[in-house]
Order: C-alpha cells, then sequence, then structure tokens
C-alpha cells in the first residue's frame, strides 16, 4: 500500500510539473 500511494504521489507531482512547463511559456508569451 505504502509503494502503490508513493508511486501515485509521484506520479501526481510529475504530472503537475509538466503541466506548470508546458504552461509556463504560454503565459510568458501572452
Amino acid at each position: 500500500l505504502g509503494l502503490f500511494y508513493s508511486m501515485s504521489a509521484l506520479m501526481l507531482f510529475l504530472f503537475a510539473a509538466g503541466t506548470a512547463i508546458n504552461v509556463l511559456p504560454i503565459a510568458c508569451t501572452i
């Protein structure tokens, strides 16, 4: 259970980081 929780938390963090990296250049150009 702990491994599954840590893996899901890591995937959520990577998804959030990827979204921020994708949105940042768009926000800069506006």
